[in-house]
Parts: C-alpha cells; sequence; structure tokens
C-alpha cells in the first residue's frame, strides 16, 4: 500500500526562508510508505486511532452549523495526529485570513507566523490539503509539523483548517493523510450544503417579510395549481386559515368566486403569453358584498421561465369608502368656509349697530343696557366661532402663509396679555431670561397662539390661581419654546391626544358650563406646524396643565 504524501522540502534553504519555502511548495518529495514497516503494536494503534476518526466523520451529516462541523473536524484529527493547537482561518473581503472568533483560544500561545499565512493562502487556492515541516525557529515543544486543509470553497465563504502536529511528519503514514483529504472533501461539500440551506432559509424568511408586509392579499399559484405562498391580508379578507390551503389545490382550497376568477385570469394569461391581467368582482363574504380588485402576473425563474402566477387582490370597498369620507370632508370644509364668510358681513352690521348704541348707552335703562350686553357678548362669542372657522379653513387649505420678521419673544406675550380682559382671581406671571435672542417668526400668529392658551388657561380654571406664562430658548435642540401653566381642572389622560381634533372637548359635567369653539388648539397646532414646530401638553388632572409650543430658531443674534 503506496502514497505520495507532499511535504515541503527543506533542502538548500537561503537568507529569505518565508520566500524560499513558497518557492519550494512544489518541489515536493515522494515518501512511501508499507504496512510491513510497522510493528504489530503501532498497527493496533493505528487501527484505533483510524476507526476513531471514522466515526468523527460519520457525524459530519448530522451537523446542522458551520461551527459543528469545525468541532468536528478537529475531534477527528486529533483522533489522526498529535496536535494541541488549532485555527480555522476565514479570508475577508480584502483577500487576507483571520482566525474565526470561535477558534482563537485554540492557536498556538505565539500567534501565527507570517510564513504560515502564506502557506494558508496557496493550499486554499490550491484547493489541496498540505503538510509541511516546520522551520526550526517555529518549532515548539508542541509542535513539529503543520497541516492545512482547505474547509470551504463556496462563492460567499472562504476557510481553511490550520492543526499543529507535535511529531514529525516522518512519524506519519499515508493512512492518515488520506483520511484528512476525505474530511477535507467531505467537509467541503457538507459546508456547502449548509451555507445553501441557511441561504434558502433566509431568503424563505425575507420572502414571507415581504409578502406579509404588502397591505393587500397575496396568493401566489405554482405551476402545480397548488397554493405556495399567501399572507395574513389574504386570510382576513377571505376568511380561510393559512394552514388548510398551502400545497393544496386552489380549485379545491379557495372559495369558489375566486376559483373561477383566478382560473379565468389564468386561461387569459397562456393565451396572451404572460401579460398582467386586472379584473374586479363581487365577493359575498360573511353576509357582506365587498369589491375586490386582482391583479395577476407570472410568477418566474431566474431564467425568465414561468412558474406559476402571483394574485394581488385589494379591497376596494375600503377605497372607495376613504374616497367618500374624503370628499364629504371637502365638502363640509368648502361648507363651513361659505357659511363663515356669509354670517361675516351680517354680524359686522350687527357688532356696527351695537357700537352705535353704546355711544347712546346713557339714554338706556338698565334693564336696556343688560339685555344690551346678553347681544354683545354673543355677537362677539359669534364673531370668534367665525374668525376661528375661518382660520382652521385657510390653514388646512394651504392659503396661509408667514409674514416672518425678526421679533423679541417677550414682546409677542406682553402684546397677548393686553388683549385679555381683566381677571381679578387670577395671577399673571411671565418669565423670560434677559437679554433674549430675537427669533424669526409671524409674530401676529404667535401672539395668537399665546392668546388661546392663556385665554384656556382662565377659562380652565374657574377657581382662580396662578398663571405661568414662559418663553425660553433650549440651546440643545435650539428651539424657541413657550409654555402656559395653570393650576386648573387639568384634562385625562385618555383625551390628551385629542384635544388637538377639530371641535373636541373634554366630556365631562365640569367643563359644560365653559365656552369654547373646539378650535383653538388646532390653529396652534397648524400655527405652529407652519414655522417648522410643534405643539405638546403635560397634564394632571385636579392640578392643572400645561401647554407648549416651540419653534425652531431661524434667525437672530445667535446664527
Amino acid at each position: 500500500m503506496e502514497k505520495d504524501t507532499k511535504v515541503v522540502s527543506q533542502a538548500g534553504a537561503s537568507k529569505h526562508p518565508t520566500v524560499d519555502r513558497l518557492r519550494e511548495l512544489g518541489e515536493l518529495r515522494t515518501r512511501r510508505l508499507s504496512t510491513t514497516e510497522l510493528q504489530p503494536p503501532d498497527i493496533e494503534s493505528l487501527i484505533k486511532r483510524v476507526q476513531s476518526a471514522l466515526r468523527q466523520l460519520a457525524r459530519l451529516y448530522d451537523a446542522t452549523s458551520i461551527s459543528e462541523l469545525y468541532h468536528i473536524a478537529r475531534a477527528a484529527i486529533k483522533c489522526l495526529f498529535t496536535t494541541q493547537h488549532f485555527l480555522v482561518m476565514e479570508r475577508r473581503a480584502s483577500g487576507v485570513f483571520t482566525p474565526w472568533d470561535e477558534s482563537r483560544d485554540t492557536g498556538p500561545p505565539e500567534g501565527v507566523h507570517d510564513s504560515v499565512h502564506d502557506m494558508v493562502k496557496w493550499a486554499f487556492e490550491a484547493k489541496q490539503v498540505m503538510f509541511c515541516e516546520l522551520e526550526e525557529e517555529e518549532r515548539t515543544d508542541e509542535s513539529s509539523s503543520i497541516g492545512i486543509m482547505p474547509i470551504s470553497g463556496d462563492s460567499t465563504h472562504h476557510a481553511v483548517m490550520v492543526f499543529w502536529i507535535s511529531d514529525d511528519l516522518s512519524a506519519t503514514n499515508v493512512l492518515q493523510e488520506d483520511l484528512i483529504r476525505n474530511l477535507a472533501r467531505d467537509l467541503q461539500a457538507r459546508t456547502s450544503a449548509l451555507i445553501q440551506a441557511n441561504r434558502h432559509m433566509t431568503l424563505a424568511s425575507l420572502f414571507d417579510n415581504i409578502i406579509e408586509s404588502v397591505p393587500h392579499a397575496i396568493i401566489a399559484i405554482a405551476g402545480d395549481d397548488r397554493v405556495v405562498a399567501v399572507n395574513s391580508n389574504a386570510e382576513f379578507l377571505f376568511g380561510f386559515q393559512r394552514i388548510f390551503v398551502m400545497d393544496e389545490l386552489f380549485t379545491e382550497a379557495l372559495p369558489e368566486e375566486l376559483v373561477a376568477t383566478f382560473s379565468d385570469l389564468i386561461a387569459k394569461s397562456l393565451m396572451q403569453q404572460g401579460a398582467m391581467s386586472d379584473t374586479e368582482i363581487e365577493l359575498d363574504l360573511h353576509g357582506t358584498t365587498i369589491s375586490i380588485g386582482i391583479s395577476m402576473n407570472l410568477l418566474r425563474d431566474r431564467q425568465g421561465n414561468p412558474q406559476g402566477h402571483l394574485f394581488l387582490c385589494r379591497d376596494l370597498s375600503l377605497s372607495r369608502e376613504v374616497q367618500k369620507l374624503r370628499e364629504v370632508d371637502a365638502l363640509k370644509s368648502e361648507f363651513v368656509n361659505t357659511v363663515s364668510h356669509e354670517l361675516k358681513t351680517p354680524l359686522t352690521a350687527i357688532l356696527g349697530g351695537l357700537e352705535v348704541l353704546e355711544y347712546f348707552k346713557e339714554s338706556f335703562d338698565e334693564e336696556t343696557l343688560e339685555m344690551i350686553g346678553v347681544i354683545s357678548d354673543g355677537a362677539h362669542r359669534l364673531r370668534d366661532l367665525i374668525f376661528d372657522l375661518l382660520d382652521v379653513s385657510r390653514l388646512e387649505a394651504g392659503r396661509v402663509e408667514l409674514r416672518d420678521a425678526l421679533t423679541n419673544p417677550k414682546d409677542v406675550i406682553d402684546e397677548a396679555l393686553t388683549v385679555q380682559h381683566p381677571h381679578p382671581n387670577h395671577e399673571l406671571v411671565v418669565t423670560v431670561p434677559d437679554g433674549i435672542q430675537e427669533v424669526l417668526m409671524d409674530k401676529a400668529k404667535m401672539v395668537q397662539c399665546v392668546t388661546n392658551y392663556v385665554s384656556n388657561a382662565i377659562k380652565y380654571s374657574p377657581e382662580g390661581g396662578r398663571i405661568d406664562i414662559k418663553a425660553e430658548i433650549n440651546p440643545a435642540t435650539r428651539m424657541l419654546i413657550y409654555s402656559v401653566k395653570d393650576s386648573g381642572i387639568g384634562i385625562p389622560p385618555a383625551a390628551l391626544k385629542r384635544v388637538w381634533e377639530k371641535f373636541y372637548r373634554v366630556d365631562a359635567s365640569y367643563t359644560s358650563q365653559i365656552e369654547g369653539t373646539g378650535l383653538g388648539l388646532v390653529i396652534v397646532q397648524r400655527i405652529a406646524e407652519l414655522h417648522g414646530g410643534t405643539v405638546w401638553v403635560e397634564s394632571t388632572v385636579g392640578e392643572g396643565s400645561t401647554f407648549f409650543i416651540a419653534i425652531p430658531i431661524r434667525g437672530g443674534a445667535g446664527e
């Protein structure tokens, strides 16, 4: 029994041993070994080693991960050779081989010599198992020679296993080397298979995530008419469970109306050589008739060969309902805008008449003056409502443009407070840092925002109390922040988000007597958004609320 063994020649070493060894890799000597040279104890030991290695090799095809494969290969090598150190080296994108993280602790403590890196590269490119005597200066008590075994040559994964052998190569035999070569072949095949399996699992998971993210129902049917993919929207829309339709004939697993439509589309696709088809059907589901738009396209492989059909089903009823709601909302906004304008003209006449009556108030008795006061209050409330409606209408229609100018934030608060009626039960406290920088803003609209906040704070703290009005600049976010804090009735947590909705008012007995249109906060929010800012509220029931408006700093001394 004879076998050629590849060993690097040690003859003719020059002053550059690494270069010489690379040049001499091809100059391999032949060593022949006959089993007759082995003594009976040696043969018995060899057979035991081989049997142990074969048992390890048999485990390769039970491995479920690359890491497990590497550990099995290491165990097989330890059965054949006296070896203490192993390294799995993987090739990076740069072409350099570096130790695999999980094998770093099993490598030689002195590290890997440059010559080993050169041999690793050669063995990988040659796709051959390589055995080599170590240079004298590279040897240790535990390492006299080295074996290098390519273990993966997949297009996306390149690795070799390096093991340091305690004995000289003269102590090894052809049977050990043959088993290592067989191990290398099996390991490469198994590694490639696992990588492919993992890749397929990843692609399958990605495909599932893609079809689940589509907001419509998806059903894929293979060329043999079996259902191969459905998403959750299909289950919900058509009322079936995935487990009962997957891998079943679509003619038996899907609702009859779908079967007829799918069959017609498939037949049309065959006649039109795969052209995309669309149709619309009425489907009675759960006692409700809905309109479903169905689009069909061919499923093709990488070569462009037809493999099945993909159906995309959209619930048109929902889309139409949304469109109707949008049309109704547009009509409502147009109606509100028209009515507001129509009311504005006669209201102006009423307010003008009230001003004339105010001029002659000394000629009226007390009862008449009280009636005039009621009329005046009602007219002004109606005016405020009309102005709010017109403001919201213009803001939502995008017909409002900012008239920006550098403004001192304190001036906004001062002007907002001048339009407030006296409230003896409330203490208004203004806090603005000295020397606060001017900020680019639409002053009139920011005054409107602060006015709305202060007005609400007064109305929703009927018992009176302190109202804090602040303006400050956050240097971290470069935002100008206005805040208005009251000590009133507060807002329940469930209503905090809804206070920014049109016409919304907290539904509680203690708010029913408080005047308001439910539009003031909506206007504040829209104005903040026009400035590129935001609004929010913090509140505790029974303790009060703090409303904020923040806009970015777009000008001033700090720019």
